[in-house]
């Protein structure tokens, strides 16, 4: 038996899997294999990677049902401890797998993995993601993160859905991805998880998440518009009533809502954003971010617009 399957949900996304695909088939770590999961995609992806010949690799066909259940199915699927997850248009080092699989081993109880990530623009630039001190200083660059939650809210999370391994058997324990969510179902099983156990990181990014062509301007029209009735939020609450061992899981909770305010804020709903902005204080206490964003809502649309634009840039530039 292999020691990690990789999971690949695809839905049109020809013109990239293969290059996904054979950034897992160059790892330095060769003890893997890998299933890609067709969510009834309508041009000829699978058809590709079928074409490569791999006996190491698994194709899986099904109706379009979305990236939850496509990743469930692999889950599902999958005859090994641990599953690592890659999107369609993303790639990892050849160390990806090598350097996850030396964190499980160096932190046994973890039930989930995580590792450093890059962002790769429109033009091919490579900016790394931020971590926070005590993960860049942890020794060989793995550590067992004390509080996920806390880590989260005050460095923001420190893996993408390109760069985590999970422990099988607990990720379908917890009842894998939420279906029937349109985004942040990562988030949730990422919060179920160190809910279910420890948490472990490696500071070395060794995974590259491929952004969208986007400008700052042309962002408005290409935000995909927070869920409505919010399920995810809905389930997070679910999740601090069930652990009230856990605390700092009302953060996770607040910068959720937060999250959300900031999007409905974009697109110009303000009395959505202000909704969600209590919501936000009412998990957590108020913050100066909070009062910027209130104030930002008292601005005309087109100044507040321009200002998101700079603030994005300035962010994108740090």
């Amino acid at each position: 038996m292999t020691a990690v399957t990789v999971v690949i949900p695809l839905y049109n996304k020809a013109e990239t899997i293969v290059a996904a695909v054979e950034s897992v088939r160059r790892q330095s770590f060769q003890d893997w294999s890998l299933i890609v999961v067709d969510d009834g995609s309508r041009d000829d992806g699978a058809a590709r990677v079928e074409a490569l010949g791999d006996p190491r690799i698994r194709v899986i066909r099904q109706a379009n049902a979305g990236v939850a259940a496509a990743r469930n199915a692999g889950l599902a699927a999958a005859e090994t401890e641990w599953v690592a997850l890659l999107d369609a248009d993303d790639h990892v080092h050849p160390d990806h797998l090598a350097r996850l699989m030396a964190l499980a081993q160096r932190h046994p109880q973890a039930v989930l993995c995580g590792a450093g990530f890059n962002y790769v623009n429109e033009a091919g630039e490579v900016r790394p993601s931020a971590l926070s001190p005590a993960i860049e200083s942890a020794p060989d660059g793995l550590c067992l993160l004390p509080d996920f939650f806390m880590e989260t809210h005050l460095h923001h999370i420190p893996f993408n859905s390109s760069a985590v391994m999970l422990r099988r058997d607990v990720a379908l324990r917890v009842g894998g991805f939420q279906r029937g969510v349109v985004a942040g179902e990562d988030l949730l099983m990422w919060a179920r998880m160190a809910c279910a156990g420890p948490v472990a990181q490696s500071a070395q990014r060794t995974s590259y998440y491929v952004e969208p062509p986007m400008s700052a301007a042309s962002r408005v029209s290409v935000i995909r518009r927070p869920q409505q009735p919010d399920v995810v939020g809905a389930a997070l609450r679910e999740l601090v009533q069930a652990h009230p061992e856990r605390p700092s899981l009302r953060l996770f909770v607040a910068d959720w809502h937060r999250m959300r305010g900031v999007l409905f804020m974009e697109l110009n709903e303000r009395g959505a954003a202000v909704r969600e902005l209590l919501t936000a204080v009412r998990w957590h206490a108020l913050t100066r971010k909070d009062l910027i964003c209130l104030a930002a809502l008292l601005l005309p649309a087109g100044w507040r617009a321009n200002l998101l634009a700079r603030r994005r840039a300035g962010k994108e530039s740090t």
